[in-house]
């Protein structure tokens, strides 16, 4: 992690907008909430299905992010964000 993107051909940059624990139903408000209606979804070390997880979260809006599917502190969480171009 950075403060700043370094641009560089082996790594793109992120920008984390929230940090939430896993709760499908939380996560599913959180996006609506934002209209939020098209994520990519990538997951590290998480066992939930990514497109499972489309599918159960039934988005509607214009907006996208980018989820992240991880660990924090031994907990499954979501980290939401953006890719910075």
């Amino acid at each position: 992690t950075a403060d700043t993107c370094q641009e560089t051909p082996f790594a793109r940059c992120f920008a984390v907008e929230d940090v939430l624990p896993f709760q499908l139903k939380r996560l599913r408000h959180y996006l609506r909430e934002r209209g939020i209606g098209q994520v990519t979804i990538k997951k590290r070390g998480s066992a939930l299905e990514p497109e499972q997880l489309r599918r159960q979260l039934r988005l509607q809006g214009e907006g996208e992010c980018i989820l992240f599917l991880t660990f924090v502190r031994g907990e499954t969480a979501v980290i939401v964000g953006h890719e910075i171009t």
